[in-house]
């Protein structure tokens, strides 16, 4: 498992049922799925900004109230 960083499948009566990984090829799927998923999310704000939805950067954080970051606030405007 250690050479090949592929995962092994247990099986109980022929069925899987557990999947192990070493660590460093489970950490890497983590990122991998870490990955994907903001890609998806950049993807569907990609999509909602085409269809006229959302608001711009400046107009969404000046509506903000000024609290726990004001400097990075006032510093994006």
């Amino acid at each position: 498992m250690k050479k090949s960083g592929k995962p092994e499948v247990l099986t109980i009566n022929g069925k899987a049922e557990l999947v192990v990984h070493d660590a460093a090829s489970y950490q890497k799927f983590l990122d991998l799925i870490d990955q994907a998923e903001a890609i998806e999310g950049i993807r569907r704000g990609l999509e909602d900004r085409a269809r006229g939805k959302g608001r711009p950067m400046r107009i969404a954080l000046g509506s903000l109230t000024l609290g726990a970051c004001p400097q990075m606030i006032k510093a994006s405007l």
